[in-house]
Parts: structure tokens; sequence; C-alpha cells
């Protein structure tokens, strides 16, 4: 195989597998609207402005054109020590958040689940009782049992959540000279979770990105 065929076949490969995390994080220069990326003949991603406020000039851009300028922007920063500390402090904090979120999620439909569970033996008794006729409890068995399992793929969603390492950011930032190249090679899900932590507001005008960081994150960029 080629050098161009693997290079081709890297892109596809990864365009399909990024479900593109980076949409959302940019707004179109122009009208406003936001950028979305959208698969072109099976093998890349491109973006472009999502028209919500009528026909946009805003010509499409390739997925690794907005990922080298948002690398560029990276460049910029210079992080003190004192900071990664407090950055490493911040990333542990929202991913134990995150973590306890989904588990309270995943408790509250296990209650749920029960109660649906309960529902139904009360059901039967009540057919075995005579106090419903047999139409009756087949309609409502099948009405919970679609409720079980409605509850059991939220609860299987729930679980397969899973999250990017909680030092995976400050790691990429600590290293000042390669964060924009470590970012270029992150997954789509911990390139997002970097960018929302980082990310002020970005915008795409004329192939050019414009973004600034939140703070004390902009006070690092290099003038």
């Amino acid at each position: 195989m080629t050098s161009r065929a693997v290079a081709s076949c890297t892109l596809g490969c990864r365009a399909r597998s990024r479900n593109w995390d980076i949409a959302g994080l940019i707004k179109c220069g122009h009208c406003g609207c936001s950028l979305v990326g959208e698969l072109k003949k099976g093998r890349y991603v491109d973006y472009h402005c999502t028209g919500y406020r009528g026909k946009c000039g805003e010509r499409y851009t390739r997925e690794e054109v907005l990922e080298q300028q948002f690398a560029a922007c990276l460049r910029e920063l210079v992080v003190p020590p004192p900071v990664l500390v407090w950055l490493q402090s911040e990333v542990a904090e929202s991913d134990h958040t995150e973590r306890a979120a989904r588990a309270q999620t995943v408790r509250r439909e296990q209650r749920d689940l029960e109660r649906t569970r309960t529902r139904l033996e009360i059901l039967y008794e009540d057919r075995l009782d005579g106090r419903i006729d047999a139409a009756t409890y087949d309609k409502k068995a099948e009405e919970n049992r679609q409720q079980q399992e409605r509850i059991r793929q939220k609860i299987r969603t729930a679980d397969a959540a899973l999250l990017p390492p909680v030092h995976q950011a400050v790691d990429l930032m600590s290293i000042t000279s390669k964060a924009a190249d470590l970012f270029l090679e992150q997954l789509g899900t911990e390139q997002r979770k970097l960018l929302r932590l980082l990310l002020e507001q970005a915008s795409w005008k004329g192939g050019e990105l414009r973004m600034s960081f939140r703070e004390p994150f902009e006070k690092l960029r290099t003038i």
C-alpha cells in the first residue's frame, strides 16, 4: 500500500470513529450559527454553517484544517506550574461530579425498574384473583414490560458512558511545547473535554479560526 493510500485510510477510519466531537464548539463568523460536521464520501468530515438563520456564504472546511488551527492557538499557551496544579484540581473535580451524576442516574432508574416489577406482580395477583380480566392484564403487562425495557436501556447507556482519563488534559498542558501536537493525536471525546475546559468562544470566518480562552488561560497566551 502506498503512503498516500495509508494516509487516506487513516483519515477515513479516523473520521468514522471521531463522531465529530468539536461540533457545537464553533460559531459561524458570518451569521453566528453553529458549525456542524458532515461525513463526505464515507471518509472525510467537512464542517459547515447550519444556516438556521438563512442561507450563509461561509464555505465548507475540512476537519483537519480546523484541528490544525486549534492546535496553532494551543501553541500560544505558556502554562506556569502553579496553574497546572490548579488545572489538575479543576479537572479532577469535574470528573468526580460527572461520575457522581451518572451514578445517581443509574440509582434512580433502578428504583423505577423495581417499581415496574412490583406493579407487574400486583397485576398478576389481580388477574389470578379475578379483579381484572385477561385482556386488561395482557395490555397492562405489556405496557409495563415496554417501560422496563426503556429503563434498562437508560441504565445500559449510563453504564457505557466512559469518561476520559481525568489527568489527560493536564498532561497535555504540562508539556507546553508538545501540547498542540499531542492534541492532534487525541480521540475526539478527549479533544472536546480539553477544549471545553479552556475555550471561551470560537468562530470560523473566511478560512480563519478566531478564538479566546477562559481566564486565566487567556492571560497565558504569548504575544
